[in-house]
């Protein structure tokens, strides 16, 4: 989303990419936020625990990110959106419990006019969605 976003100021040399898309994918990308706590497990104090704090429920960047992508995916008019969430419960890979890391409605709820936003359930747990 960062990318399309610095993409969509007019100075920037990409622009005319973004301008070319048709159609844009995102696989269980957490756009309102992820279930941190099962992964915080994972990680521990790892140099990359940080990063779980960005990506949290109601994280400011997330929700900062998520307002400049509006605005772009607006201004290129004829772009499809798809969002593939994880369309059933199963066992995370790291875990021995049932884990959905993000939720539908987070994966869910990158645009808010649904007209141009298909959602595709997928199966298998968020770490299999693209493989």
């Amino acid at each position: 989303m960062q990318a399309s976003a610095d993409a969509g100021s007019p100075e920037n040399p990409y622009r005319t990419i973004l301008e070319s898309c048709v159609g844009l994918l995102f696989f269980g990308v957490p756009n309102q936020g992820l279930e941190t706590s099962e992964l915080l497990s994972v990680v521990g104090d790892q140099n990359n625990a940080h990063l779980l704090q960005d990506l949290k429920k109601s994280s400011n960047l997330l929700r900062t990110m998520h307002e400049d992508f509006v605005e772009i995916l607006f201004s290129i008019r004829d772009c499809e959106v798809v969002s593939f969430f994880q369309g059933n419960e199963k066992k995370h890979s790291h875990s021995t419990r049932v884990v959905t890391i993000v939720m539908r409605e987070s994966a869910t709820q990158s645009i808010p006019n649904e007209r141009f936003h298909n959602q595709i359930p997928l199966e298998g747990d968020h770490s299999s969605m693209v493989k």
